[in-house]
């Protein structure tokens, strides 16, 4: 049984997911970085099925079923119902807005965003995270808004790393 297979039950909408990508992107956005994860994104259950919800480039606002977008780290934040539900309302509400480069390079510079109706990866996660009233995810909290200092404010919440494959 895999590791997906064996965890599927246990994760939990507003879960943490986040990638290692191998795209020339994903490679840019480690190495300008110095980060070893290069995409964030949120679980998001939907009737019985498992989505991750996220910024993608070149897609913007879009989910797809977690067990296409194997493999990946998966943290457990473990949000009660009432605080994720704001920013469930939030994540669909962005669904099909555009990605924003220029936030990603900003992020990347340690700059805050610019574009308010398109979103990066970390910037659509963070904004989530602020709905449901996780404290480290205000803007100025966070050293940049890229995906390794969300995976890392996560961990400080307690919550573990673990592969899903």
């Amino acid at each position: 049984m895999s590791a997906y297979a064996a965890r599927r039950a246990q994760i939990r909408s507003g879960d943490l997911l986040a990638w290692r990508g191998r795209s020339p992107g994903a490679w840019i956005v480690r190495h300008w970085t110095g980060a070893r994860i290069s995409h964030v994104g949120l679980a998001l259950w939907v009737g019985p099925r498992l989505f991750a919800i996220e910024a993608r480039p070149g897609l913007g606002v879009t989910m797809r079923l977690l067990s296409t977008a194997l493999p990946c780290e998966w943290s457990p934040l473990d949000l009660p119902v009432e605080r994720w539900a704001a920013a469930e309302e939030f994540a669909l509400k962005t669904l099909g807005r555009g990605y924003s480069w220029l936030d990603a390079i900003l992020a990347g510079l340690g700059l805050p965003p610019r574009r308010w109706d398109k979103y990066q990866c970390a910037e659509f996660v963070a904004g989530c995270y602020r709905r449901a009233g996780v404290l480290p995810f205000r803007r100025k909290a966070l050293q940049r808004l890229i995906p390794d200092e969300i995976q890392r404010r996560v961990m400080t919440l307690g919550a573990p790393v673990q592969l899903l494959v």
